[in-house]
């Protein structure tokens, strides 16, 4: 009942306020603009029980971050069309720290560490698939390790003593193919323990 007198308030505040901003609007000419754009967030409010009951909040903040990655696709493909060889690195570190903080949060949500992440960019400017994602590592910790200063012999091949096979995070795995929209065997996830 609380919910439903707070979504009524809500509503009401909303409709006083949007009133006076579009008395105080001195020219006729933006008042329908700002009408226009108050209707859309009037109706997202009306509508926002409906979205709670059917968990649609997390299907449309999944399709805004979707549409944030294919935005910074198509800006990394115009940045690279226009940068010179020596820039091209610094694009590149760039889009990879992007990916970086984003599997990061997805990991930490799941109540790990990210240890170590590389990731391979397809930076083919001609290409239809720039900036896709053609291999990605990430070594994971249940704990933060960032304080503890670790130096361990170099081991080429599959994945050292005290790491453990990919196969063991599936939900985590699930999360970030689906995230990157990666393809089967792009994603190396190891657990370090």
């Amino acid at each position: 009942m609380d919910g439903i007198l707070q979504w009524v308030k809500n509503i009401a505040i909303f409709l006083i306020l949007s009133g006076l901003v579009y008395q105080i609007l001195p020219d006729s000419r933006f008042k329908k603009y700002v009408q226009f754009f108050m209707g859309l967030i009037l109706t997202l409010m009306v509508l926002s029980p409906l979205f709670n009951l059917w968990n649609l909040e997390d299907v449309l903040v999944q399709a805004a971050e979707t549409f944030s990655l294919d935005r910074s696709r198509l800006e990394l493909q115009a940045e690279l069309e226009n940068a010179s060889i020596g820039q091209e690195a610094g694009v590149q570190r760039e889009y990879q720290g992007m990916i970086r903080e984003k599997v990061t949060e997805i990991v930490e949500a799941k109540g790990y560490f990210v240890q170590d992440f590389s990731a391979e960019l397809n930076l083919d400017v001609e290409s239809e698939d720039v900036g896709k994602i053609l291999m990605m590592k990430v070594t994971l910790s249940p704990e933060n390790q960032d304080t503890v200063i670790w130096i361990e012999p170099v081991a080429i091949g599959a994945p050292g003593e005290g790491e453990s096979s990919s196969l063991e995070l599936p939900e985590i795995r699930g999360e970030i193919e689906a995230y990157f929209e990666l393809e089967e065997g792009v994603l190396t996830l190891c657990l370090k323990e």
